[in-house]
């Protein structure tokens, strides 16, 4: 009787705990997802170094964030470049530097990035070459 009982449960076993998992802690799963995300970030994958950078400026920790987006900015994503321009006008994660704000900033509109191109003009009407 024992062993057509636990076939039975079996399989209602294996359904409780996928729900369980599913269900359970969203930090466990974010800390798995976040590792994950950092091994392809650490790997070279840009869209990754992207969203990782974002995550960091997120929490406001801007060392990190810097980190991460001047990988993604080096293998020439825009966005990157483009946050990476404002946390150097800003100071965040790293001393103000109006020279690499410019620069980051042309490099985005040089590869065609409308918002990148908007701000470029914006900067120099403000006297920033």
């Amino acid at each position: 009787m024992r062993s057509k009982l636990h076939k039975r449960a079996k399989p209602l076993l294996k359904y409780l705990i996928i729900i369980m998992l599913v269900f359970s802690s969203t930090t466990a799963r974010a800390d798995f997802m976040y590792d994950r995300l950092l091994e392809k970030a650490s790997s070279g994958d840009v869209t990754a170094q992207l969203e990782i950078g974002a995550k960091h400026y997120k929490a406001k920790d801007y060392k990190e964030a810097f980190k991460w987006l001047k990988k993604a900015a080096e293998q020439n994503d825009s966005n990157a470049q483009i946050l990476l321009s404002a946390m150097y006008f800003k100071g965040q994660g790293t001393p103000k530097n109006q020279a690499a704000t410019v620069k980051w900033i042309k490099r985005a509109a040089e590869q065609g990035n409308a918002g990148a191109k908007h701000l470029l003009v914006v900067m120099k009407k403000e006297g920033m070459k």
